[in-house]
């Protein structure tokens, strides 16, 4: 409440003792719930009939009244009144007027102050619910990680638990196959071989889990060497000749390379999974007296793999689906042989790892060819890993446009917050790169250098200035001084102001960090 004395010997309307009905008429009150002005010129005459509404005004010495009602949300909230205390009044429009319009700015003040309130509640209230959610997503990373750490050991547990048994039944099988102690009869020697087949196809399977979760996790590197072509193609298609012959599938290699052109840097062993990979899948598919053709040859820097069978196709709308993981096309010669849809998955990894490009095309009871072009990977001074079809690689033969392909490329990262570099490695292998964490800086130099990635993300606040020496180092060398790098920094980190001769990196990114932004930048360096 609020009052305003014309004199200090007027006495207060404000008096606790005085009631409110006591006030006014009961009928002025349902007037004034209405919205309605009373104006009283001379409270004796109005207040006759009712002595203690009179001896209530005469001893707060109000001799004539002008209320207006504040009326908020179109509920009575308030009163604003107007004495005179000595002598009748009779109230102008004007006057009326003006009190009126008074009386409705105090309603919207009041009506915003409400909404202020209303909104400091929701205010706080929101921010209990987001710290509610930031901890239950922190929880859910917390336990995504466990989980990611406990697949891990699995799998390495798996690998050793496994994959030694595993050896031992192939080989011991296949020792008891060629060198047989004894007579065997027919269906001796088809268990004998069922044994070793079977175990053949599961160390395949496990080895193609171990190499996913390796590719997934960002903990593949490329091994590049010098190596011929036609000696790795040859070793390579020879392990398949005798599948091919016990399947009664003819299988042809057509090599195609000039003498100075057989020698390739790259990963021979990634080179070699990928066209065992695409061979395995071809003669699984063809029937028995089809055709599997292996061809090679080299389009300027780019060595082109190749490989053709006469099998049951794929269906166009199914294309898509190949090189997904765990995907197995609907075809009872599909489900005849089983798999677990990894294959192709990796075969695309791989290729996605050396910066190359691989396409399919298919006819449903004709066959498929599968090509692949791969760029070299130059020892010491490679070039980063590129996708083709664009501006900075050759552009092979009807392969798909640039736009359609995801960002691709080794992104290393320097990082000793293990929770952060996780992060980043999960986000970034989401998006399609292949991330290499380094937690040592010391050592990371060379390793950039082998590897020659699209870009580096390095902590400038590790753990004895590693990252700020890590950058200075990348700057004075010739092969990594144009080498793009986006730096994360601290809130508080000493190296948020760059003076003056000091290395500077590409972009600087404070933490936290939106994911979003850690992409957008990423992809800005990259392009």
């Amino acid at each position: 409440m609020f009052e305003a004395l014309a004199a200090n010997g007027v006495p207060s309307v404000l008096d606790p003792q005085v009631q409110p009905w006591l006030m006014h008429q009961p009928q002025d009150w349902q007037a004034l719930c209405q919205g309605t002005t009373i104006a009283t010129t001379d409270t004796e005459k109005a207040y006759r009939q009712q002595p203690e509404l009179l001896q209530s005004t005469r001893q707060m010495q109000v001799r004539s009244r002008l209320t207006t009602p504040i009326l908020v949300q179109g509920r009575l909230w308030g009163l604003l009144a107007v004495h005179q205390c000595h002598s009748p009044r009779p109230w102008s429009e004007d006057e009326r007027i003006m009190v009126e319009h008074i009386a409705e700015h105090l309603a919207i003040a009041v009506y915003q102050g409400q909404l202020y309130q209303e909104l400091q509640a929701q205010k706080q209230t929101l921010e209990q619910r987001v710290q509610e959610y930031t901890q239950e997503l922190q929880d859910a990373l917390a336990a995504t990680q466990s989980a990611h750490r406990t697949k891990s050991d699995f799998l390495s547990t798996m690998s050793h638990e496994l994959r030694t048994p595993l050896t031992c039944i192939i080989g011991m099988s296949s020792t008891l196959l060629r060198w047989s102690f004894g007579s065997f009869s027919d269906r001796q020697r088809n268990y004998l071989q069922t044994i070793h087949d079977s175990g053949e196809q599961l160390l395949t399977i496990i080895n193609d889990i171990l190499e996913l979760s390796h590719l997934e996790t960002g903990r593949t590197v490329l091994q590049s060497s010098q190596f011929s072509i036609s000696r790795t193609v040859h070793s390579t298609v020879q392990l398949f000749q005798e599948k091919a012959r016990s399947a009664q599938i003819s299988l042809y290699l057509e090599v195609t390379l000039a003498p100075d052109q057989d020698l390739f840097t790259g990963d021979v062993r990634r080179c070699q999974q990928i066209l065992s990979n695409l061979l395995s899948n071809a003669l699984k598919f063809t029937k028995p007296d089809g055709n599997v053709v292996v061809r090679v040859w080299r389009e300027q820097e780019l060595w082109v793999m190749q490989v053709e069978d006469t099998g049951i196709g794929i269906p166009e709308e199914q294309q898509p689906l190949l090189f997904q993981k765990f995907q197995q096309l609907e075809h009872y010669r599909v489900r005849e042989h089983g798999g677990t849809g990894l294959g192709l998955a990796l075969t695309k990894q791989f290729v996605d790892l050396h910066g190359g490009n691989i396409k399919v095309e298919s006819e449903v009871g004709v066959g498929s060819i599968f090509t692949v072009w791969l760029p070299p990977r130059s020892l010491g001074s490679s070039p980063a890993p590129r996708t083709l079809g664009s501006s900075k690689a050759p552009q092979p033969p009807n392969s798909v446009p640039a736009a359609t392909l995801n960002p691709s490329g080794q992104v290393v990262l320097l990082e000793d917050d293990e929770e952060t570099a996780t992060l980043i490695c999960e986000l970034l292998t989401a998006a399609g790169y292949q991330v290499i964490w380094l937690v040592d800086a010391s050592t990371a130099l060379e390793q950039i250098e082998l590897m020659r990635p699209v870009a580096v993300i390095a902590n400038l606040d590790m753990a004895g200035s590693g990252g700020l020496q890590m950058l200075w180092s990348l700057r004075r060398s010739p092969q990594t001084q144009s080498l793009k790098v986006l730096a994360l920094l601290s809130r508080d980190s000493p190296h948020l102001e760059v003076r003056a001769g000091e290395p500077q990196a590409d972009l600087y990114l404070r933490k936290p960090f939106e994911p979003d932004q850690l992409v957008t930048d990423l992809l800005q360096l990259a392009s």
